[in-house]
C-alpha cells in the first residue's frame, strides 16, 4: 500500500495580482486482495450519506459511504456508484484489502492488529508544478521531469 501527498501548484490567472495557488491530495494506491477476510459487523462503524445538487447547473444525486474498523480506526470511503449499497460493498473491499495488506506485512492475524500499525505516513510524494517551467517533482526518488503532461496520464516509469 502506498500513500502520500501530491501536491500541484499554480498560478491564478484569473486576478489582477499574481497568487500561487496549491492544492493537496491525498492519494492511497491499494492492490486488491483477497476479500474472505470475515469482520463482524459490529467490529464495523458504517455511515451513508446521499445529497441532492439543485442549485447546480445538472439537477444531481449524488452517495457517499464510510466503513471504519472500530478497533484498529482503520477507514475506507467510496462515493463512485450511484447507489448507497454499491458504495458501502466497495468501501467494505478496500477496508478489507488494507486490513489484509498489513496483516501479510506484519505477519499478523486481524486481531493482533495493532492501530498503530495502520497509522498513515503521509509525506509529500510528488509536486507537480503549473507555471513557467512545467515540472514534477518526485520527493522519495529525487527526481524531476519536465513531462508534466505524461506524469498526469499515467506514466510514472521514470520515478521508479
Amino acid at each position: 500500500m502506498i500513500t502520500g501527498i501530491h501536491r500541484c501548484k499554480r498560478i491564478n490567472s484569473n486576478i489582477s495580482t499574481i497568487v500561487q495557488i496549491t492544492h493537496f491530495a491525498a492519494v492511497e494506491v491499494i492492490p486488491v486482495m483477497s476479500n474472505d477476510l470475515l469482520i463482524q459487523k459490529q467490529d464495523l462503524d458504517i455511515s451513508g450519506w446521499s445529497w441532492r445538487h439543485v442549485k447546480s447547473k445538472y439537477d444531481r444525486f449524488d452517495t457517499g459511504v464510510q466503513v471504519i474498523h472500530k478497533r484498529t480506526k482503520l477507514e475506507a470511503f467510496c462515493n463512485g456508484a450511484f447507489e448507497l449499497k454499491m458504495n458501502q460493498e466497495n468501501a467494505l473491499r478496500i477496508l478489507k484489502s488494507k486490513l489484509n495488506i498489513i496483516m501479510h506485512l506484519k505477519g499478523v492475524k486481524l486481531d493482533e492488529i495493532i492501530p498503530t500499525d495502520v497509522a498513515p505516513k503521509l509525506k509529500t510524494v510528488r509536486e507537480y508544478l503549473f507555471y513557467s517551467k512545467e515540472v514534477v517533482k518526485d520527493w522519495r526518488t529525487k527526481r524531476k521531469t519536465n513531462a508534466i503532461r505524461d506524469v498526469l496520464n499515467g506514466n510514472i516509469d521514470f520515478f521508479t
